[in-house]
């Protein structure tokens, strides 16, 4: 939870920042804070995944650490950040102190690069906010320092797209990593860690067919290519080993969920009602080497979710939007303590799940936002615990 004072000092930088701005200071001269949206992704990711060691190359007045020190409070963790500007270093310092959370941060002050070969990981998410020219370096020795199936994570990569390009490109060709830009605040170039092949052969091979199949067929109401990067990204991150979808299709976000679980040795149950979709998911299924791992269940949700057993730590919701949120309560005493529920369409459909958004930024335990990817992911965490004052005043019922 975030706390009242730290809350307070977020709200103060960010006025702060839009001053800055608006008085068209130099750049040097001014804090360079990330956008809000942004530090609450970065919070929601640490606690989805109970994250306990992170790095922030990049600390400027400590604005962006505040919202990862806040969620590694939660999680017991602690973060270490980099910054060589000593103005902005005793202004961060100031900061987190009147948050209430210096105790919980280590902050390295000198060039990043020097200081990134004396540390030992590893570090469950690196967040790169810092020079742009730096990206590529500051990228090749944080890799080594991220634990398997860890983030790495660039700001303003649609904000300076063009100084930028030969970092996204290395991402997405680099045989370790599985990334995608996500154009939440300036652009966020988020990075999977994997030693593996980024995607078996198989998988690659079946989600091209799939996904061509649905654009000559309607669409079918597939994903978009990004949007199932991510979804795969966040199963992956969470740890979750039993998952669940309702709304199969095709398949297409079936194999990037099955496969997210197939590496966790675990299970995907997905829910369809149109049998000529299940006997397509199926074949799919096999084709991507999944079908041990992906239980299609056939039938409307209200009379399948009753039978199944759970606890699911990932969900998936993607079937007809009215019934969106009948199907959340549904499935509220199937979900593990801490799941993750991703629900489809919040852009493309806002009108029709204005419901199910109220519904989720309200709940006591839940941590919810609305993430700008394809038709919109709105990501929610269900916690034990009340979420944060920051997070309700971010996202009122609508």
């Amino acid at each position: 939870m975030i706390a009242a004072k730290t809350h307070e000092v977020m709200r103060r930088l960010e006025r702060q920042d839009q001053e800055e701005r608006e008085q068209g200071l130099p750049q040097a001269q001014r804090s360079r804070s990330i956008r809000p949206e942004v530090g609450q992704f970065l919070h929601l990711l640490i606690r989805l995944a109970r994250a306990k060691r992170v790095l922030e190359i990049g600390t400027s007045n400590g604005y962006s650490s505040l919202f990862l020190a806040a969620a590694l409070a939660d999680t017991g963790g602690k973060l270490v950040t980099l910054e060589r500007d000593p103005r902005k270093i005793e202004q961060a310092r100031q900061n987190w102190a009147e948050a209430g959370l210096d105790n919980n941060i280590t902050l390295l002050a000198g060039d990043a690069h020097e200081s990134l070969k004396t540390l030992s990981g590893p570090f469950d998410l690196v967040f790169i906010d810092a020079e742009k020219e730096d990206y590529l370096h500051h990228l090749d020795l944080a890799y080594p320092l991220v634990r398997q199936e860890g983030l790495i994570i660039a700001d303003n990569v649609t904000s300076h797209a063009v100084e930028l390009q030969q970092y996204i490109e290395h991402t997405q060709s680099h045989p370790g990593l599985l990334s995608v830009t996500v154009p939440i605040g300036r652009g966020e170039q988020i990075s999977l860690k994997l030693e593996k092949s980024p995607m078996p052969e198989q998988v690659k091979q079946a989600l091209t067919e799939v996904r061509a199949y649905g654009a000559s067929h309607g669409g079918m109401g597939n994903l978009l290519p990004e949007s199932g990067h991510l979804l795969h990204i966040l199963a992956r991150f969470s740890a979750a080993n039993q998952a669940l979808e309702i709304g199969t299709s095709n398949g297409f976000s079936g194999i990037w969920l099955g496969w997210a679980m197939q590496a966790h040795s675990g299970q995907l149950v997905t829910v369809e009602k149109a049998s000529d979709r299940v006997n397509l998911a199926r074949k799919n299924f096999r084709q991507a080497g999944l079908a041990d791992t992906i239980t299609v269940e056939i039938g409307e949700a209200e009379r399948i979710l009753p039978k199944l057993a759970g606890p699911f730590g990932f969900v998936f919701l993607d079937a007809s939007k009215e019934d969106q949120l009948d199907n959340l309560k549904r499935l509220l005493p199937l979900l593990d303590a801490q799941a993750v529920i991703v629900s489809d369409n919040a852009t493309s459909h806002p009108a029709d799940l204005a419901s199910y958004s109220a519904f989720v930024r309200s709940y006591p335990n839940m941590e919810s936002m609305m993430v700008p990817v394809g038709k919109g992911f709105e990501v929610t965490l269900k916690r034990s615990k009340v979420s944060s004052q920051y997070n309700r005043e971010r996202n009122p019922k609508r």
